[in-house]
């Protein structure tokens, strides 16, 4: 069985993808939509962007004010809130609170690492993003932002895809030319694109082959993460239940089944492992009787029972006591045999798309106790 994975990828985006006219919003409504929507994608915004979008807002703040300081002053009304000091600073608040909203990351760019030798080179031979009419030095930092997000991202991870969101010809052409041999970088010009290559971007697994190792770490962390005392102090009502006519009962070995593969949230996997706690209750009678089965409790164990069978033929030599008047033999025999049902769910990170790591217990559920 194959199952798709959600490769970790980033979105990196120019002013071209996310700016707006509408009101004073720093993002556009199409963009605010979509980053909600593949909210398990991580955005970046490049800071010359910012930069940028801050300069617009401002300057559209100024426009807005127009004839008001006339106005204000006719009106003996302090204007000291229209100072441009005061409009960068609300235009800084409003970005700050617009990129929690919306759930975007900001890279800082690192102008000591640009090469400036070439960045200043190819501006004077035209060389995209530079064109004739002197335009491209917002395009050239705002790529040289991008280049260094996507080097500094992959050092710590080379499992990642980028995906560039550019509506800048001379700055598409640039990135385009400029990542052409790095497989794991796309450029795009808007962001329906972008988002159909972000829900395309599954790495198929082999679940099948990942069931085996899914059982082994959970049994391994069934042991470190002492789970069978903690499924016993969770539920203590289900491990003192007795069937009618029963005086006390003996557990058994706990049974793990195979893991069952439950859903998937980008490289976590999450599963139900089923626990089964059979158990024998037992009667004891103080007089001779000719049973089918008995049993001794100083030699009872629990043995691991036959594919698909819950239930244990054990045949043990009577108890011998003492008493009153003299010796008698005391005789132990089940009176029927149960199991104690549990679910744990649990996860664990894909690595590799092979490799199961970082098993966490999230929860364990009672599911019933059936006597037979």
């Amino acid at each position: 069985m194959e199952i798709g994975l959600m490769q970790k990828v980033f979105c990196l985006v120019d002013t071209s993808v996310l700016f707006t006219e509408s009101g004073f919003h720093v993002f556009s409504k199409d963009f605010r939509v979509k980053a909600r929507e593949l909210s398990h994608a991580t955005w970046i915004i490049p800071e010359p962007v910012l930069w940028e979008r801050k300069f617009q807002l401002c300057e559209k703040v100024r426009k807005k004010i127009g004839g008001t300081k006339e106005l204000f002053a006719f009106l003996g009304i302090e204007d000291s809130a229209l100072e441009s000091e005061s409009i960068a600073t609300a235009a800084d608040l409003r970005i700050e609170r617009s990129l929690v909203d919306v759930g975007v990351q900001v890279f800082n760019m690192k102008l000591d690492d640009v090469d400036w030798s070439t960045f200043t080179n190819r501006a004077f031979q035209k060389e995209a993003p530079f064109d004739g009419s002197g335009k491209g030095f917002k395009d050239g930092i705002v790529a040289e932002c991008m280049a260094q997000a996507v080097k500094e991202f992959s050092d710590s991870n080379n499992d990642l895809f980028f995906i560039l969101a550019v509506n800048d010809d001379g700055l598409n052409e640039h990135l385009v030319a400029r990542f052409n041999e790095q497989e794991n970088v796309r450029i795009v010009k808007d962001l329906e694109a972008l988002g159909s290559i972000v829900s395309a971007r599954r790495s198929e697994i082999d679940l099948d082959s990942l069931e085996t190792e899914a059982n082994s770490i959970f049994l391994n962390s069934f042991a470190m993460q002492g789970l069978r005392d903690r499924i016993r102090a969770q539920f203590p009502s289900a491990f003192a239940e007795l069937p009618a006519g029963a005086e006390y009962r003996v557990d058994g070995e706990f049974l793990v089944h195979k893991p069952r593969f439950t859903s998937k949230d980008t490289d976590v996997l999450y599963w139900v492992s089923r626990v089964i706690v059979p158990w024998t209750a037992f009667s004891a009678k103080e007089q001779i009787r000719q049973l089918p089965y008995t049993y001794s409790l100083d030699t009872v164990h629990i043995l691991p029972p036959p594919a698909g069978v819950l239930q244990y033929p054990y045949s043990f030599a009577p108890v011998f006591a003492s008493g009153p008047t003299g010796p008698y033999e005391r005789e132990v025999f089940a009176t029927s045999f149960g199991r104690n049902v549990f679910d744990v769910e649990w996860s664990a990170t894909l690595e590799n798309q092979t490799a199961l790591r970082n098993p966490k217990i999230k929860a364990i559920n009672f599911v019933e106790t059936v006597w037979t």
